[in-house]
């Protein structure tokens, strides 16, 4: 598994790397996760659809989740999480490449961006926070005392999901195998620093220019309109700003419908070729 050391950040990094089918000059597909999750149960479903097959795909893992280990004291800004991200693409010189970013990916992809532009073809932002606030997942773990919850709390939620999962729950399943190997601080940071996120991101975001696009799982849009995750998709296309919606698929969009998620990919990587 490829990995980079950032000494100056005390970061040790680590992403899966999947060849395309096709051309070297078809521009390559960085993928994101979520908050805390392993990137490969987060888009391994996604990825090894056939409409992606022709595309390089990264898969990146971020400190303190799946293979990359965590970070003594790093903050869990989504903009410091950015610049670790920059850092393995100026390593893999991938030129500009298209980023997805799911659920807190969407946040760093934003910020990667709106800081690094040259690195960003075009950015895909499924259900991100663009406000502070948090998600029902992000407020759950940022209002618990994070003492307790690198104690024995992160124990707790896995085990509550585990046994979810054994009777039958997909979700549950889906959210246990993406956190199994997470790191409970760094957890308790990431969902403190997108409750808390800086308020200057949405303006910054709606005036960007470069080509930005926010994907939405139809669900989210009946349950949680005007969420920090769920922008109203009237501003958003005021703003220059594309709309998907997923059909049959919420938050979890990457493992709800895969199929119909790597099809919106593919169009934006056909016409970024």
């Amino acid at each position: 598994m490829p990995s980079i050391h950032l000494p100056e950040a005390g970061a040790l990094l680590r992403w899966h790397d999947l060849p395309g089918t096709g051309s070297d000059a078809l521009p390559a597909l960085v993928c994101l996760p979520a908050l805390s999750f392993a990137a490969a149960p987060n888009f391994l479903p996604l990825v090894a659809q056939p409409a992606l097959a022709p595309y390089r795909r990264v898969l990146l893992d971020l400190p303190g989740s799946g293979s990359s280990p965590p970070i003594s004291g790093f903050s869990g800004v989504p903009r410091d999480h950015a610049r670790l991200v920059a850092a393995v693409l100026d390593h893999l010189e991938l030129g500009p490449a298209v980023i997805f970013g799911h659920s807190m990916g969407g946040t760093v992809a934003i910020y990667l961006a709106l800081d690094r532009p040259d690195l960003v073809a075009h950015v895909l932002v499924a259900e991100g926070n663009l406000s502070p606030g948090g998600g029902s997942a992000s407020q759950g773990i940022a209002r618990k005392d994070r003492a307790d919850f690198v104690a024995t709390g992160f124990a707790r939620l896995q085990d509550r999901l585990r046994q979810a999962a054994m009777a039958g729950n997909a979700n549950a399943d889906h959210v246990h195998a993406a956190r199994i190997g997470a790191d409970p601080a760094s957890l308790h940071a990431n969902a403190t620093e997108l409750v808390d996120l800086d308020p200057a991101l949405k303006p910054a975001f709606l005036s960007a220019h470069l080509p930005r696009t926010f994907i939405y799982g139809a669900q989210s849009l009946t349950e949680s309109l005007g969420a920090p995750d769920v922008p109203d998709p009237a501003e958003l296309h005021t703003h220059g700003i594309a709309t998907e919606v997923i059909d049959g698929a919420g938050h979890l969009m990457t493992h709800d419908n895969p199929q119909a998620l790597a099809e919106v990919l593919a169009r934006v990587l056909r016409v970024r070729t």
